[in-house]
């Protein structure tokens, strides 16, 4: 197997070709001109392979910009030899280029488990080979910008980057969202979820009645006497909302409901945001617990908040920040996702008489409840078609980066 070692933060690249040439002998260094495309990011860890990724242009410290000669002779290649440098240690290899996503390529190295971690960053000098056909055609997309504009409720939304995301927790398999592998860090067992925009803040009274007079949708009893939401909760979080009703706005805001998934990911960050160089494969062995991190007095708007009656707050006044910038996912009101209500891959506990196409999964604390139901991993669930009986949540909506 050929053994690579991960390139550390810090060293130029002119000392590192250097130390690369030196290495390797200047006459093999004569036969091998090329240029040194800085770094690639560790994805996964398998036993024989690992996946490593690069993203022209959002690269830290790096002022190099897409569409340089070097990330030009990166991109060209189908497949190139490279040499991975670390430190004064230099190994020669080959990368082969199989995936190409507008800016995004991953390539697979064989690697010993031990050199590497996830979320570490590579150094590659690629070898110029005769020219191939480019592996992708047309202008490369544009950075996306990390905050956007919704044309039509007007709310402001995030960028949820790409990542790998671990869901659920797992120490207790009595409880409904046991995750059998949440400890675990193979590709297979921690789903990848793509690039997303999510509201900041929960779509309030205000932005529901707005939906409700432009499309003639019943109001809810509460604001029927009235016409319209008391002017005081203009700017709460509307916590009425069916499961129908959910999408219906999502259908109408030209949104939709995220997955369970997107949620949790959201509120609690990828593998990407739990790097920190200690524990399993050199990341956290678990993800917070909570949008914001530990638990905080105040911060979240549960029950314990209040010595009277729990209620809502102003959806601007809520503290509670997730690690993309999203507001308000531990407390106030909880919110639909789109997923169906069904157990973890391999979890042996779980109600089957819930599961199937019947529930849909709801998350995030609220004003009525206690500081369990925050917890970024709890579920509950609803979608009853019984009017009378359907749960009641909040709306939070989510826009793919790419169709």
């Amino acid at each position: 197997m050929t053994r690579f070692a991960f390139c550390q933060p810090g060293f130029r690249p002119g000392i590192l070709l250097c130390i690369a040439i030196a290495a390797l002998g200047q006459a093999q260094a004569r036969e091998r001109p090329g240029k040194f495309v800085p770094r690639a990011q560790v994805q996964s860890i398998q036993k024989e392979k690992h996946r490593l990724c690069a993203e022209p242009g959002r690269i830290p410290g790096m002022n190099a910009a897409p569409g340089t000669d070097a990330w030009s002779d990166f991109f060209l290649e189908k497949e190139a030899d490279m040499i991975v440098m670390s430190g004064t240690q230099t190994e020669l290899g080959r990368i082969h280029l199989d995936r190409a996503e507008g800016t995004l390529v991953c390539g697979e190295y064989s690697l010993d488990e031990g050199d590497v971690q996830i979320g570490d960053w590579i150094g590659v000098q690629v070898i110029r080979n005769p020219p191939r056909t480019s592996v992708s055609s047309g202008p490369r997309p544009i950075t996306p910008p990390s905050r956007l504009r919704s044309e039509v409720d007007g709310k402001m939304m995030v960028l949820v980057d790409w990542d790998f995301v671990v869901f659920g927790q797992g120490e207790d398999p009595s409880a409904d969202n046991y995750n059998p592998h949440f400890f675990e860090r193979a590709p297979e067992l921690t789903p990848r979820i793509e690039s997303f925009y999510m509201d900041q803040y929960e779509v309030t009274n205000r932005e529901y009645f707005a939906f409700c007079r432009g499309t003639g949708r019943t109001l809810p009893d509460a604001w029927r006497a009235d016409g319209k939401p008391a002017d005081a909760l203009q700017d709460h979080p509307f916590v009425m909302a069916s499961y129908s009703d959910a999408a219906a706005y999502a259908a109408w805001a030209g949104k939709r409901l995220p997955s369970e998934l997107e949620w949790e990911m959201a509120a609690r960050g990828g593998l990407k945001k739990l790097r920190n160089g200690s524990g399993a494969n050199g990341i956290r062995r678990r993800p917070c617990d909570f949008p914001m991190g530990e638990w905080q007095e105040g911060v979240c708007n549960t029950r314990e908040r209040w010595s009277g009656a729990p209620k809502t707050l102003p959806v601007q006044a809520l503290k509670d920040t997730s690690p993309y910038g999203v507001v308000g996912l531990c407390g106030s009101a909880p919110e639909w996702t789109a997923s169906w209500y069904h157990p973890y891959p391999g979890q042996p506990s779980f109600p089957m008489h819930l599961a199937g196409q019947q529930f849909r999964v709801i998350r995030g604390g609220g004003f009525f409840l206690p500081r369990d139901s925050a917890r970024a991993d709890a579920r509950d669930y609803g979608g009853m078609e019984s009017p009378g009986q359907e749960r009641r949540a909040g709306i939070r909506l989510v826009r793919s980066l790419r169709p």
